[in-house]
């Protein structure tokens, strides 16, 4: 099942684990598989389980490690920088911003994709 573009704005990751991440910058997609998300609309929330995010035909990513204090630009596509856990989701206008910890490194990674294509899967709800 695929996530409404109305809903995607309201989608969160609390306590979620990213399973898997690629990142192909060649191919212009990103692939997150996280284990779970949630909806929380006005109405009521909604609990999604085996999630994967496709980010495709974007114009641009970038991403940066917060170190030592200091906020540095590193290589989207290298594996060490993956995310462990998502904490912040943003979509603004044509920018999404995804942000959390690093799985291999354990520090705060932040990712920035311009004009990409979002699509959010599930394959069902708790």
């Amino acid at each position: 099942m695929v996530v409404s573009e109305k809903d995607l704005k309201c989608l969160s990751f609390p306590e979620a684990q990213v399973l898997e991440m690629n990142v192909d910058p060649l191919r212009k997609t990103i692939n997150i598989h996280v284990d779970h998300a949630y909806i929380d609309d006005s109405n009521s929330g909604i609990h999604l389980q085996k999630v994967v995010l496709s980010i495709s035909d974007f114009r641009d990513i970038s991403a940066c490690e917060f170190e030592s204090g200091i906020l540095k630009p590193i290589n989207p596509e290298d594996h060490r920088f993956f995310l462990r856990d998502i904490c912040e989701f943003l979509i603004e206008n044509d920018q999404i911003l995804i942000k959390g910890f690093s799985k291999i490194r354990g520090f705060w990674v932040e990712f920035e994709i311009l004009h990409g294509k979002l699509t959010v899967e599930y394959s069902q709800t708790a």
